[in-house]
Order: C-alpha cells, then structure tokens, then sequence
C-alpha cells in the first residue's frame, strides 16, 4: 500500500485540514486515525503470516471485538 493512498495519511490530511475542530470532532478524528494504523499493521503482519487455522482466526476476532 503506498503512503499516498494509506488510510493513516488520509485521516492524518483531515485531521489537520480543519480549521477548528469541535472537541468531538477531534476525539473522531483521533479514532479514525487508530484505526487506520491497526490496519495498516494487520494488514502487514497477516501479510507475513503463514495459514492460521479457523480456530485461530477466531481466537483473534474475539480479542478484537472485545475491545470494542
């Protein structure tokens, strides 16, 4: 994925584009750009990772959705 179209740089250029952000508007903006760098960072590790069994997946998908 190049820096130029990455999901971290976008919501970085927004986050600094705007004039006054609300305080909420910043929280989001901060959210947006987490999650971008999760997944810009899965993307990388599941990338170099072998096969992982369903269970495993699974396993992972619970931790995620626990942190919701």
């Amino acid at each position: 994925m190049s820096l130029s179209t990455s999901p971290l740089k976008s919501a970085a250029s927004k986050a600094g584009g705007t004039a006054q952000p609300s305080k909420l508007d910043a929280i989001e903006q901060r959210r947006v750009q987490a999650e971008a760098r999760m997944s810009e960072y899965v993307q990388r590790i599941v990338s170099k990772a072998p096969p992982i069994s369903s269970a495993t997946r699974d396993r992972i998908a619970a931790l995620v959705r626990a942190g919701a």
